[in-house]
């Protein structure tokens, strides 16, 4: 079972379902009564990072861009960094729902345009090379430089644009986990 763990770290990545159907649904489904973390603010000011968020998915489900789920998954945590345009970005997303044509869609308000992606490259690097010492205190792989590496290039801290909540910890609990057992604050950790 080589790299089980990290493996199962890998896994972690994978959006999941929220349970919204349609941009109806996004916008009138509060988190609470969806089961989840309310990390996605639907009632955001105008003008704010939230703000953004919401515009964000509500244009790309009306466009076709994406659907519903993955959106809010990939958006609810984002930290924005503070230049970004994100209150001209949202007034752009304004536009599109507005005037219902997506040929006015904002080609720089992607999130990876916005987000501060900092704190999220720093704790995917950190859980990696824990995943990986673990891996190697158990005995999984045999080369701690090379398996850190090796889950360097797929796994893509580059790519992590927000941190979860609560997972920091996965770094700790990595830390003092017994062989044979991965810890839940390493199931979503970065998105």
């Amino acid at each position: 079972m080589k790299r089980l763990s990290l493996s199962m770290c890998i896994l972690a990545i994978a959006p999941f379902s929220l349970g919204f159907n349609t941009c109806e649904d996004l916008m009138s489904v509060e988190p609470e009564e969806a089961g989840q973390t309310p990390g996605f603010n639907y009632d955001a000011e105008p003008g704010t990072c939230d703000g953004w968020k919401v515009r964000y998915c509500e244009a790309s489900v009306l466009c076709g861009h994406r659907d519903a789920e993955p959106c809010i998954y990939e958006a609810e945590f984002i930290a924005c960094y503070a230049d970004a345009p994100y209150s001209d970005c949202e007034a752009e997303f304004q536009e599109v729902i507005d005037e219902d044509d997506c040929s006015l869609f904002p080609n720089d308000c992607y999130p990876r345009n916005i987000a501060d992606r900092t704190a999220a490259r720093e704790l995917c690097e950190d859980v990696l090379e824990a995943a990986c010492e673990f891996d190697f205190f158990c005995g999984y792989v045999s080369n701690l430089e090379a398996c850190i590496n090796e889950w360097a290039h797929s796994y893509n801290c580059e790519e992590r644009l927000s941190v979860v909540p609560g997972g920091e910890a996965c770094v700790t609990d990595l830390n003092n986990a017994a062989c044979g057992e991965y810890p839940s604050s390493c199931l979503d950790h970065t998105r």
